[in-house]
Parts: C-alpha cells; structure tokens; sequence
C-alpha cells in the first residue's frame, strides 16, 4: 500500500512525515504482528479498540512534541 499512498501525497510528504523510532518507516512484518497478535487467542478478551501502529508518530503530534508535516495542497 504504502507505494500508492507516496504516489497519492507526494514523496516529499512522506519524506517530512515524523518516523520516530529509528527515522524509519514499518517493515510490512512489524504491521503484520499487532495483527496477528489481534487474531490470536492472546486477545480473546478485547474488543472494539484501536491499535496504532505508527511508531508514536500520532501521539507526538496530537501532544505537540512533533510536529506534522504540511499536507500537499494545502
């Protein structure tokens, strides 16, 4: 996915975006295991949550500790 998301925002977006752990992006494994995780009978008792996956990037923006990049366009 993540090709069509940089074709659709522009590769100067992505560049910009926060990737705070190791200032890399998810390998698709590291994506994979919450998911897995969530299929798992280790989970059995929850329900209805979200589970981010960006490496902190969203609570270090909504917090102010990072700050988002300009959203093409606009």
């Amino acid at each position: 996915m993540m090709p069509d998301f940089v074709k659709q925002s522009g590769k100067a977006f992505f560049d910009a975006y926060p990737k705070p752990i190791e200032n890399r992006n998810a390998t698709p494994e590291e994506q994979g295991w919450p998911l897995a995780f969530l299929n798992s009978d280790a989970a059995a008792y929850i329900a209805g949550e979200n589970l981010y996956t960006d490496g902190g990037a969203g609570n270090g923006m909504m917090t102010g500790a990072i700050k988002p990049p300009a959203v093409p366009g606009r």
